[in-house]
């Protein structure tokens, strides 16, 4: 995989205005008109447990991403969208259940 050099650079915890689009210092930007106002913007917790919306259960976001064949070197990069301390989204892969968020747009600008 050939990718910019900076889009593996890591991130810290962010607060995003979502009227507007999100452009992360590594390149990478996050777009919805649909959620909340404000959220804030997260990256790879240890021991995370997310609930994707359509599912029966439960399980570590190592193992959704896993399963979700998302590139190993991505993994920590994948922005965890939360509100009022609730998970809502995690990158434009899944929305928890009990969460519609509508469509979140997550991009490189070289990719």
């Amino acid at each position: 995989y050939l990718l910019p050099k900076n889009a593996l650079q890591s991130l810290t915890v962010t607060k995003w205005n979502t009227q507007e689009v999100l452009h992360l210092a590594n390149g990478w930007h996050l777009e919805s008109k649909t959620l909340p106002d404000t959220v804030e913007v997260r990256f790879r917790e240890p021991s995370l447990r997310c609930h994707p919306k359509g599912r029966q259960h439960s399980q570590t976001l190592k193992k959704l991403l896993q399963e979700y064949q998302l590139e190993p070197w991505l993994r920590s990069l994948v922005p965890l969208i939360y509100h009022q301390g609730k998970l809502l989204a995690v990158g434009d892969l899944w929305c928890e259940a009990g969460n519609d968020v509508g469509a979140i747009r997550w991009w490189h600008e070289e990719c």
